[in-house]
């Protein structure tokens, strides 16, 4: 969850109008120019970027169509947030469509949404146009964490930030095909930090996509991994909290090649697990994590079996064991609720997840998400302490920070570290 403080609200702007009419298919682009620190302490800290979206909905397919909230993401194509002093932070190709609300942001803020559940709307073509409003969180903070703050950035760090929002094409109904179109949409953005004590050269939540081929058998071999992907911030190496495989049923960017029915074991000795053929037993822990409450997993309100996320309240299951057609990712790996970061492998350079399939995919790719934690280089940390004019006889905290190579470095790899200023 997060933290246990009422949050600073601060608006994003395009040239001072606090909202983006972009058109159908357009981008919204906005900036934080100058962070304004609070009165109250003088490190708030940010926890994240909230999207904000109003679109008017028709289905031009005939009929009615009863579009589930879980959709709706989809009228995002994409959303990417750069920093002159850390790099891309949230890169475009990360954070797209379904994929962005429920896995990264699901995940992000300890198993739960940014924005309430909504019932399913039908839309009808002879009706008006029926108006959505769609959110989706940006996150700094990764609240599965016993401490969600020490991912987040003093917002004096933040200067000149830029977020970028893409929308979809119009129709954007990816799993449901009916044409349901939208006009006269609407963007707007507000960073929330919290208030602190102390200034933290703080720990990294990298939010990372890997797209290994189908056709390169059923063996996923994720290339690079602890590379940068477009942060400028970071050592080499980091640390593997999540891995979630994207499938069939999320539609569009972010789709799979195969559903989960179709999985039938899994290994990954680079990280110690053993082959299984108990998919569904990653879809149980993907529920203990969360101390057992029902966890969305599939996008198909009407289904009975896979876990269901879209009737009324996400928190709800019915039957089945969750790797079920409609289940939209299987959470090979994912951070229970109160974990540490001390508690996660590192790890450095190719990852292979060995799968087999009851039907091998021979086309496509496999989308794969990883959550991996980061370690800030020195060259960064002494900029950011230039930023927050702390005396340079302070500095020799940045030996903590220790090599430039994740595989020597000791149990303190991807700590946070406070700033003495006393």
């Amino acid at each position: 969850m997060l933290p246990g403080a009422t949050p600073i609200i601060q608006d994003l702007s395009a040239n001072g109008a606090k909202a983006v009419t972009p058109g159908a298919g357009g981008t919204a682009v906005m900036t934080y120019p100058t962070p304004r620190v609070d009165v109250r302490a003088n490190w708030p800290r940010a926890l994240g970027i909230m999207v904000h979206g109003s679109f008017d909905v028709t289905n031009e397919g005939g009929g009615t169509a009863a579009m589930p909230w879980t959709d709706f993401p989809a009228v995002y194509e994409n959303h990417e947030i750069e920093t002159p002093l850390f790099g891309t932070t949230h890169k475009a190709q990360v954070f797209q469509g379904l994929a962005a609300k429920h896995i990264v942001e699901f995940v992000s803020l300890g198993y739960q949404y940014a924005d309430a559940a909504v019932a399913s709307i039908p839309i009808n073509t002879e009706d008006p146009p029926v108006t959505i409003e769609v959110w989706q969180y940006l996150p700094f903070a990764q609240c599965a964490f016993v401490q969600p703050l020490d991912f987040c950035p003093w917002i004096g760090w933040l200067a000149n930030l830029q977020l970028t929002v893409q929308l979809a094409s119009s129709p954007f109904d990816v799993n449901l095909s009916l044409g349901v179109t939208y006009a006269n949409p609407s963007i707007d953005a507000y960073i929330e930090s919290v208030p602190t004590k102390r200034p933290v050269l703080h720990s990294v939540s990298q939010w990372t996509r890997y797209e290994p081929p189908a056709a390169g058998g059923q063996d996923a071999i994720l290339q690079n991994v602890g590379s940068p992907n477009g942060l400028t911030c970071v050592v080499p190496g980091s640390r593997i909290a999540g891995i979630y495989e994207c499938l069939s049923y999320l539609g569009g960017a972010v789709a799979g090649t195969s559903d989960a029915e179709a999985y039938t074991s899994f290994a990954c000795s680079d990280l110690g697990q053993q082959v299984t053929v108990h998919v569904n037993a990653f879809f149980r822990a993907y529920k203990r994590a969360m101390y057992e409450r029902g966890a969305p997993i599939s996008g198909n309100t009407a289904n009975t079996d896979a876990w269901a996320d879209g009737a009324g309240n996400p928190n709800t299951q019915t039957t089945g064991s969750g790797n079920e057609t409609e289940a939209m990712f299987i959470p090979w790996r994912t951070p229970p609720m109160g974990t540490e970061i001390g508690k996660h492998p590192k790890y450095s350079g190719n990852l292979t997840l060995q799968r087999t399939f009851s039907d091998v995919p021979d086309s496509g790719i496999f989308p794969i998400y990883l959550n991996e934690l980061r370690q800030l280089n020195q060259a960064t940390a002494a900029a950011m302490l230039d930023i927050a004019q702390i005396p340079r006889a302070k500095w020799g905290l940045l030996q903590k920070l220790g090599t430039e190579d994740a595989k020597v470095r000791g149990s303190g790899f991807g700590m946070p570290i406070t700033i003495p200023v006393d």
